[in-house]
């Protein structure tokens, strides 16, 4: 019924077609917790749901007709200019990349804008490998290292060997998930230690905003004095009793960072913070990661 009466609006006051509709149905939906949905790579009925997916959008929606829409569109062009600072023509590098249950949350561009600026991506697993794979960088995204806090401490040869990167001075880069891996403990479990502080996760939201942060440190990724745009959404905490503002390379304009005030925890040539940026935001991102990553 209130599918019907969308379908007579959208075509009534917009003179555009509606294609179909899908009715609310729980046996297709996936399981959330507090920060949304349930990854996929956790999902053990994942390939059940895709092909229910698939077999309700066939059902509901006129694909032929779809189809028939798309053909007479215009074309998108095979070439785009890119939003990112790149120079292709340099020494190639590789970046380590986690992707297992406990960090999977990127956005794809920051990943193609590396690959644009000649850098390979090394995959690997904080859980499950003994060591980092080798590489001259590393970006942690985001995740739940809070979920799989017991195993990702229980795989001590993994922490050893990211401290020591960041301890030769390697280019590491860190959000959200990350900058708890690389505090000392998540929930009191044994986590990286490039940071002495403790995280841990509360019942409460700490930061939920888009973001906008002031640069006030020169630092491996970003040059003093820019505007560091992004969006932040997590329960966790870190405690940074015994720190100092020294310690911080963003200065928070709108969102709560570590502390409501500052973001961006410098130490070495590592940054951390609870910002998620679009390479299109900091266009010169890639470019300065992957050029510090072939001095080292």
């Amino acid at each position: 019924k209130h599918y019907l009466k969308t379908k007579e609006a959208v075509e009534k006051l917009s003179n555009t077609q509606v294609l179909g509709g899908i009715v609310r149905d729980e046996s297709i939906a996936m399981e959330q917790r507090h920060l949304g949905l349930i990854p996929a790579v956790e999902q053990e009925r994942i390939s059940s749901l895709v092909d229910k997916w698939g077999q309700t959008i066939s059902e509901n929606i006129d694909l032929d007709l779809l189809m028939e829409i798309m053909d007479n569109s215009e074309k998108v062009p095979d070439e785009y200019e890119p939003i990112w600072l790149e120079e292709k023509n340099r020494e190639k590098t590789t970046v380590a990349v986690p992707f297992d249950e406990a960090f999977n949350f990127y956005y794809n561009e920051n990943l193609e804008a590396l690959e644009y600026n000649n850098a390979k991506i090394e995959y690997f697993s904080p859980i499950h490998d003994e060591h980092l794979p080798d590489a001259d960088a590393l970006y942690i995204g985001g995740g739940y290292p809070e979920i799989f806090k017991k195993e990702l401490s229980s795989n001590k040869s993994m922490l050893e060997s990211i401290k020591k990167f960041s301890q030769d001075n390697h280019p590491v880069y860190a959000e959200c998930g990350g900058l708890m891996y690389l505090t000392k403990s998540i929930d009191g479990f044994e986590a990286v230690g490039v940071y002495p502080y403790k995280s841990s996760l509360t019942k409460k939201v700490q930061g939920l905003s888009y973001t906008i942060a002031e640069v006030i440190k020169d630092n491996p990724f970003t040059k003093k004095g820019t505007t560091y745009h992004g969006h932040e959404f997590h329960y966790s905490k870190v405690d940074y009793t015994g720190g100092s503002v020294d310690d911080f390379a963003f200065k928070m304009k709108r969102g709560v960072g570590i502390n409501g005030e500052y973001d961006g925890l410098l130490k070495n040539n590592t940054l951390a913070s609870y910002v998620h940026t679009h390479t299109s935001c900091v266009v010169d991102f890639a470019y300065n990661f992957t050029r510090l990553a072939r001095q080292i």
